[in-house]
């Protein structure tokens, strides 16, 4: 017959074991019932705590800013090819959930003026990243890109279409802004914005269909995602006319 030390022992390595000698000595000792009860109620809690959603976009987000960590010549190129070797479940256990409490420590506590960090390819595996966004056909009322908007100091003039979007994200630096329009003329395009007072240098990027553009509306750095490049001009004078600094 087990002791209380193997017994236990046991039950620590499989609390839901049920061998015949193991059942004897939980029948006969009321001390090691109570820990095996008290060990079954954990492992519920610890199943039940492990079994939580992950975020949209959680994978692409974690693999995104470890490309960006890595510097990359091809930051979209790599990120690809990590989305292909590796695969994450559709429910989160613990190493999941701190993987993704250390993602967004890296976002946020990664220095704002890299140099080697190029913001037209960051707006454009963001919006690779987030294909729900880009997809959406909710409409949202005005307001909420006007209210967006304002914390960037710019006000919204004049109608600029449909909007699709409006979120902020997690980007290098902080947090930005994430917002999808369907315009009348010009098709859909995204626009990312870095944190609020960053200047990114002017530059563009092409993957996967789509063109990054990054610009600067009256003072503000954003960046234009568009699957119509030839566009890309148009556009920019869309935002130009329909966008101002508050007065």
């Amino acid at each position: 017959m087990m002791n209380c030390m193997n017994t236990r022992r046991t039950l620590l390595g499989n609390p839901a074991g049920e061998h015949p000698e193991l059942i004897e000595h939980l029948n006969s000792c009321p001390g090691c019932r109570t820990f095996a009860k008290k060990l079954t109620k954990e492992e519920a809690l610890l199943r039940t705590a492990m079994n939580v959603p992950v975020p949209d976009q959680l994978q692409e987000r974690i693999l995104l800013q470890t490309a960006l960590r890595r510097r990359p010549d091809s930051i979209v190129t790599r990120l690809r090819q990590l989305l292909t070797s590796l695969t994450f479940p559709t429910r989160a256990g613990l190493a999941v959930a701190f993987s993704s409490l250390m993602a967004v420590g890296i976002w946020h506590y990664q220095p704002i003026r890299d140099p080697h960090l190029n913001w037209s390819k960051v707006v454009l595996a963001h919006v690779i990243g987030e294909p729900e966004a880009v997809a959406s056909n909710r409409s949202l009322p005005r307001a909420s890109l006007v209210e967006a908007l304002g914390r960037y100091g710019l006000a919204v003039k004049g109608d600029l279409g449909t909007i699709r979007f409006v979120e902020r994200c997690v980007v290098p630096g902080g947090r930005g802004l994430h917002v999808v329009i369907d315009t009348d003329r010009l098709g859909k395009v995204s626009l990312i914005l870095p944190p609020t007072g960053l200047r990114a240098d002017r530059s563009s990027a092409r993957s996967d269909g789509y063109t990054a553009s990054m610009v600067d509306i009256d003072g503000v750095s954003m960046g234009i995602v568009t699957n119509e490049p030839e566009r890309l001009h148009e556009l920019t004078a869309l935002l130009a006319r329909s966008l101002v600094r508050q007065g």
